[in-house]
């Protein structure tokens, strides 16, 4: 985002140094405070908290922010946090061309390219890199295209902030206009005013990815789509914020924050962007909890805000170093429930036709028919009803994708995007790999079998006499036999195993021989010939396996589970007790959680509540800072 006001405690701190300014240091000092003073000037009503805009931004290349000691540390995507050097005591970061840029006292530096872009205030670049502007010292713009000479704008008044996206240029005017050149081609023609955005009486100018957004001097915020782009603005319930001191917009979402310090959001929700998992309408102005006095914000494909204790971020996935939640247990908000089922960073309850969901999918809904059985998939939960017939509810207004004409069913499984429903014959769709099998992406099986389920990459059924057989991609070992790690067939039958249930996770698949033996097989199966181990536990009556790990209730009632994904560190299938789901009658597992259903019809949980599958609210997360 290109900001208006750096951050004024690195230029306290130069100051305070005694050391003597250079010409260009003090050309730099002077355009930067002259931009202040217009902002200030055009503020009508104070602010309780200091801004320090500039402090973070988020480009595709990765997230820098500023320390308080003056330092600047970068996340290269999913690679720990590294300090640059060459960016100590940056008075300003943006963005420009999916990288950061850190305005020094003598220089624009650019720190992803490690490469001195000149005595520039800052400078401006969409993403396709079509075209390329820079603001003088003294407050002037010139852009060049590719091949193309230097081309001066022609502005009425020196610009105190630009922004370049996709083929345009906005340009902010110390006199509150704000202007707008295309520059798609050679050279930039002004254009007519910014679409779904004021043009006059403009305090600030903030660029995002993809989306440009501005508070006028009544700190009223508006953010708006490109010129090119159809349809109404981007999170247009922004424009409902009052006393706004700054202001960001991402693809799906933007945030303000107050004279207060308070943030608020709005937007799609689908990833916790609007710091709360609960929020579901996408018009609705929300809180952000735990954040504030924020005094800097800034939205991409997540937010990242800045308040007295440090850096938060929020909206998944966070590719970027942050706390994450602890293991721990929770009670699920739910008076009594008649199942509990599990997915990938989510839980769902049933009560009568009645579901309720808690996670990634968010929301309460009602079946057309009671059902006895329930499962949660990609991102729609199904259920089957007593006479047989399978219903399914799509969350976010998407198409089901439940086949016509299938057979009465009398259970159904999930895995992450696919359905296994128990019938004569069984059936299951949805998932990316059964189209190696059939082009329309089914699979059924031949008669009756006792239990089917699918993970993210492969599935198994447990036929009459007891015998397994599995299909999908076979590496990690996910079929139990041996050298089949670049295994191409379709299907393989799993060697001295006679089960009479079993469970499928993403990398794992765990099975319940009749002899109430647990046997495991795939990614967290230590390496053996054979590649199928029996778990050390005894006493099974029931196991659910996940990605990395899986969960057995016993007959005495007590739950034992293994394996990362759940923060169990025993080497091997050693399963320990887990006592804050003792007394389950039911477990349901997904790629970082477990819950089981108490007699009570009360339901815990234990695991990360990432994405508030354990019921919680708030998707803020701590960043941690060196």
């Amino acid at each position: 985002m290109n900001k208006l006001v750096p951050h004024g405690l690195f230029l306290l701190a130069l100051t305070a140094c005694g050391t003597t300014a250079t010409s260009d240091e003090r050309r730099a000092r002077d355009a930067r405070n002259t931009d202040s003073a217009h902002r200030a000037a055009s503020e009508g009503i104070g602010r309780s908290v200091e801004a320090q805009d500039g402090t973070i931004a988020i480009a595709a290349s990765g997230l820098c922010a500023t320390l308080d000691d003056g330092r600047v540390v970068c996340w290269d995507k999913w690679k720990a946090p590294t300090i640059v050097p060459k960016a100590q005591g940056a008075l300003v970061l943006s963005t420009f061309g999916g990288e950061v840029a850190a305005r020094m006292p003598t220089m624009l530096y650019a720190i992803g390219k490690d490469k001195d872009l000149g005595h520039y205030l800052d400078v401006a670049q969409p993403l396709d890199q079509r075209f390329y502007c820079r603001r003088e010292m003294d407050r002037r713009i010139a852009c060049k295209g590719a091949g193309t000479d230097w081309m001066e704008l022609k502005l009425d008044r020196p610009a105190i902030a630009m922004a370049a996206l996709d083929g345009e240029l906005y340009a902010l005017q110390d006199d509150g206009r704000l202007r707008l050149w295309t520059c798609a081609g050679t050279p930039c023609t002004l254009a007519e005013q910014a679409p779904s955005l004021p043009s006059k009486e403009i305090r600030s100018l903030h660029a995002g990815q993809g989306v440009v957004c501005v508070i006028d001097k009544a700190k009223r915020p508006s953010c708006g789509r490109l010129a090119k782009q159809e349809g109404p603005p981007l999170a247009a319930c922004i424009q409902t914020a009052t006393n706004v001191v700054d202001v960001s917009g991402g693809p799906k979402h933007a945030c303000a924050i107050h004279v207060d310090g308070s943030v608020t959001c709005c937007g799609q929700n689908d990833a916790g962007q609007l710091g709360s998992f609960a929020v579901t309408k996408p018009d609705q102005l929300v809180r952000v909890e735990g954040i504030g006095p924020a005094t800097d914000i800034e939205v991409g494909d997540i937010t990242c805000a800045r308040d007295q204790r440090g850096l938060s971020c929020w909206g998944n996935p966070l590719p970027f170093g942050r706390d994450e939640p602890d293991f721990h247990a929770a009670d699920l908000p739910v008076e009594r429930a008649d199942r509990v089922v599990a997915g990938s960073g989510v839980t769902c309850t049933l009560t009568g036709k009645t579901v309720r969901c808690f996670g990634r999918l968010r929301g309460t809904f009602d079946l057309p028919k009671d059902v006895k059985d329930l499962a949660v998939a990609g991102t729609e939960a199904c259920g089957v009803a007593a006479d047989g017939t399978i219903t399914c509810h799509a969350f976010g207004d998407l198409r089901s994708s439940l086949p016509e004409n299938l057979p009465a069913a009398s259970r159904i499984t999930a895995g992450e995007s696919s359905f296994c429903v128990s019938g004569k014959p069984s059936v299951c769709w949805g998932q990316d790999d059964l189209r190696d099998i059939h082009k329309n992406g089914m699979f059924k099986t031949d008669g009756e079998v006792l239990g089917i389920d699918a993970g993210s990459e492969s599935g198994c059924w447990v036929a009459k006499n007891g015998r397994v057989t599995c299909w999908g991609g076979a590496n990690r070992g996910k079929w139990g036999l041996a050298g089949s790690n670049d295994k191409k067939s379709p299907f393989g039958t799993v060697p001295a195993l006679r089960a009479k249930t079993i469970s499928v996770g993403g990398r794992l698949a765990c099975a319940l021989d009749n002899d109430d033996k647990v046997w495991c097989w795939g990614h967290e199966v230590p390496e053996k010939s054979d590649l199928l181990e029996r778990a050390k536990v005894d006493g099974a009556v029931d196991v659910v396996a996940g990605s990395d790990a899986a969960c057995v209730r016993k007959k005495d009632g007590k739950v034992a589970c293994f394996g990362p994904a759940l923060g169990f560190k025993q080497k091997g299938l050693a399963f320990a007790d887990l006592p804050a789901l003792e007394g389950a009658v039911e477990l349901a597992m997904g790629a970082s959680h477990v819950c089981g259903r108490l007699p009570s019809g009360k339901v815990k949980c234990w695991g990360k509540d990432t994405q508030g599958e354990l019921g919680g609210v708030s998707s803020v997360r701590k960043v941690h800072l060196p």
